[in-house]
């Protein structure tokens, strides 16, 4: 069993003010990618948004997200690049790329999602490069074969079940005590990491938590 890290560029700060009052609810990691790689990392779920590099050039870039929080003091290239290097055929390293859109974005990215994806696969060839999912509605649009991945985390929203409202209103009362990955990551992950899985990787929120 490998292990997966969820969201595995949360770990950088928001730079708006409203974003670091809610972050606590989107943060899934505090070790950075060098840390989470020398603790055994092999698989990381890295979501992307498109942003603009200017609104004069009219080209695009790509910027971390998480829900509505953004992380923009990360270089996504600089990421890639330095797994890359550390990628090898004995001790490969999986990129889970995911587009992490608005709800209200409809399909106005997919064509740029997909030539991203492809293009990484081409700049970072020790890199193997899974995933290719949208977030709303949760669905795959880049054909690359995917490892079997047992998902371990508190999610707040199901957004493969797209939740009705009033779903969403029952799950933020019972929960707001614990609005954060972190705590049940902390009461959650040891039991994760001991059960084990039969999957390719074991994907959990904060996952220095826990002894295997």
């Amino acid at each position: 069993m490998k292990l997966a890290s969820h969201n595995s560029l949360s770990f950088v700060k928001p730079r708006k003010w409203w974003e670091k009052l809610i972050n606590f609810t989107a943060k899934c990691q505090s070790h950075d990618i060098q840390t989470q790689y020398a603790n055994g990392i092999r698989l990381f779920d890295v979501r992307l948004r498109r942003d603009w590099i200017s609104c004069y050039s009219r080209e695009y870039d790509a910027i971390a997200a998480h829900g509505l929080i953004e992380y923009r003091d990360i270089a996504i290239p600089d990421v890639l690049n330095y797994l890359n290097e550390k990628s090898t055929k004995d001790d490969p390293i999986y990129i889970q790329l995911n587009l992490e859109n608005l709800k209200y974005d409809g399909d106005k990215d997919y064509v740029w999602f997909k030539e991203l994806f492809k293009k990484c696969t081409e700049i970072y060839p020790n890199l193997i490069f899974c995933g290719g999912y949208v977030k709303h509605p949760w669905h795959k649009i880049v054909d690359c074969e995917d490892p079997s991945i047992c998902q371990k985390n508190w999610e707040f929203f199901n957004y493969k079940d797209q939740p009705t409202t009033w779903k969403k209103m029952k799950c933020f009362f019972s929960n707001l005590s614990h609005f954060s990955p972190k705590y049940w990551a902390k009461k959650d992950n040891q039991k994760y990491k001991s059960d084990g899985t039969s999957a390719d990787f074991l994907m959990l929120d904060y996952v220095q938590y826990g002894n295997i």
